[in-house]
């Protein structure tokens, strides 16, 4: 699994409204740096509150509506509801979320595109 320190990703994320419709998707970028940081076995929650202090996440994060945020998490399954309150919390899970699903996403690409060992 290859993310480059100093390389930029994007995703698009998806969220689900409160009558399961879908909210346009929003693009959502962050640095290699910052999914290294994030993804990792154990509790990543001090390095997602570190990566939300940068100033370009807390940027992006601004222009997240609450509910945009709580259908992150319904995408899930209403259990999460019950976990992430706060709008902190909603934002902590977005950006914890979104490093996971690059991560992922560029796993499988190496293992589908035959890149990785």
């Amino acid at each position: 699994m290859d993310i480059k320190e100093n390389e930029k990703y994007w995703w698009n994320v998806e969220s689900l409204t409160a009558n399961d419709g879908y909210y346009p998707s929003e693009e959502f970028m962050l640095k290699g740096e910052d999914i290294i940081s994030i993804c990792h076995s154990g509790d990543n929650a001090y390095d997602v509150e570190y990566v939300m202090q940068k100033p370009y996440v807390k940027k992006q994060l601004q222009k997240f509506r609450n509910d945009f945020l709580r259908g992150v998490i319904r995408q899930y399954g209403d259990d999460g509801l019950q976990k992430f309150k706060t709008r902190h919390e909603l934002k902590m899970f977005l950006v914890w979320d979104i490093a996971w699903a690059i991560h992922e996403d560029e796993l499988y690409r190496e293992q589908r595109d035959g890149i990785a060992a």
